[in-house]
C-alpha cells in the first residue's frame, strides 16, 4: 500500500464541476473527522432496516475547522446518496433507537446523532482527487482554497469528500477522494 499520496493537487489540478441535486441519507454526530468508519456502518445499518441500497458512492461534509475547533466537538456528516423512490422508503423507517435524534439544526448536535433524509441542491465545486495518507489532507484542503481564491471564487458551504473508495478500505490512514468544495463568485 503506497504511503504517499497517488494523485495529488500539484500532480492534477483542480476543476470547477457542476453537481447534481441529489437526495442523501445522512448520519451527522461530532467528533474527529479521521474516524469515519463506524459512523458510515451506523449509516449503514439504517438503510439496512429499509432495504435501501446507496445510490452513488459515500461522501462526508465537514462543518468546523479542526485546526481551530476542538477534535471532539468538531461536526460532521455522512452520507450516501439515495434516489427518490428509496429516499421515501428511508424516510418511513426509524432509524437505529440506540442514539437518536431527529433534528435539522446542525449547530444542535450533541452527543447524540442526528439522522435525516437530506436533499442536496446542484452547485459549483472546486473539485481534485486524491489519493493518499489521510494525515496529508489538510495540505490538500489548503492548496484547494489557496486555488478558489486565485479563481475570484468563495466557498458556499462545507466542503465535501466523495469516497471512490469506502473509508477503511485501503487500510488504516489511506484514503481515496475526491475533494468537493462548493464554490460561488467572490465579492
Amino acid at each position: 500500500m503506497p504511503t504517499s499520496p497517488i494523485v495529488s493537487i500539484p500532480n492534477a489540478p483542480p476543476a470547477i464541476k457542476r453537481l447534481g441535486s441529489f437526495p442523501a441519507a445522512t448520519l451527522t454526530t461530532r467528533g474527529p473527522y479521521w474516524k469515519l468508519s463506524p459512523t458510515f456502518a451506523r449509516l449503514r445499518s439504517w438503510l439496512a432496516a429499509a432495504s435501501v441500497q446507496p445510490a452513488d458512492l459515500a461522501m462526508a461534509l465537514f462543518f468546523d475547522d479542526p485546526a481551530v475547533t476542538p477534535t471532539e466537538l468538531c461536526r460532521y456528516s455522512v452520507c450516501y446518496p439515495l434516489t427518490a423512490d428509496d429516499a421515501g422508503r428511508l424516510a418511513a423507517t426509524s432509524p437505529p433507537a440506540d442514539e437518536v435524534e431527529i433534528s435539522t439544526a446542525r449547530d444542535d448536535v450533541g452527543a447524540r446523532d442526528v439522522y435525516e433524509i437530506t436533499t442536496f441542491r446542484s452547485t459549483d465545486a472546486a473539485v481534485v482527487e486524491y489519493a493518499g495518507p489521510a494525515a496529508e489532507s489538510p495540505a490538500v484542503y489548503a492548496q484547494l482554497d489557496r486555488w478558489i481564491e486565485a479563481q475570484g471564487l468563495e466557498a458556499d458551504g462545507p466542503p465535501r469528500e466523495r469516497y471512490l473508495a469506502e473509508p477503511g478500505a485501503l487500510g488504516k490512514g489511506v484514503m481515496h477522494v475526491e475533494v468537493q468544495q462548493p464554490v460561488k463568485p467572490g465579492v
